[in-house]
């Protein structure tokens, strides 16, 4: 029995523009959890670097996400005008 051939991972459009939505969605909420805290009344030291520590790891998690997807979509892309 022979297999169907299968799409390599991470090649899919579908794939990629489903990523970069929930990267938006991401970003969204990263900004949405920084407003709400820093609202919450007057933070310490700790909690301030907490909150710098934060941002730094979100939202350098979600813009990697955002360009890994691109570059995903943009791959698929030519490759499905070529293929």
């Amino acid at each position: 029995m022979s297999e169907a051939p299968r799409a390599k991972p991470g090649r899919s459009r579908l794939r990629s523009v489903l990523g970069l939505a929930l990267a938006v969605v991401g970003l969204w909420f990263g900004f949405a959890v920084l407003n709400l805290t820093d609202g919450a009344g007057e933070l310490s030291s700790g909690e301030k670097a907490l909150r710098i520590v934060f941002g730094i790891v979100w939202f350098a998690f979600w813009i990697g996400a955002i360009v890994y997807n691109a570059l995903n979509y943009q791959s698929a892309s030519r490759s499905k005008k070529t293929g």
